[in-house]
């Protein structure tokens, strides 16, 4: 686990009512791009949003999306360990005898 997965797993409540909304934006933005996994990971994105899930006070609507994002994280993460199996099983070419 890195430095700032660490980090954020130490601060068990850094969402309130007033930002939690701009947070799950924020998350919904980053996590809709392909290439959100490439630079921080997915264990990071992992933390983020489920300390989203563990904020005090959550609307129904915001709990929707919250679980929404751990669901494309969960899908995200399956597609990339069956993409990494897959090149690894991968023939390597003979040379011509």
């Amino acid at each position: 686990m890195g430095k700032l997965t660490k980090a954020l797993l130490g601060n068990a409540c850094l969402y309130t009512s007033k930002n939690v909304d701009a947070a799950i934006e924020h998350l919904e933005r980053v996590l809709s791009l392909e290439c959100a996994d490439s630079y921080f990971g997915q264990s990071y994105w992992h933390a983020r949003v489920s300390q989203l899930n563990d904020t005090v006070g959550l609307t129904h609507s915001q709990q929707v999306r919250v679980r929404r994002l751990l669901t494309l994280l969960t899908s995200q993460s399956e597609v990339t360990v069956a993409e990494r199996n897959a090149s690894r099983h991968v023939p390597l070419a003979r040379p011509y005898a």
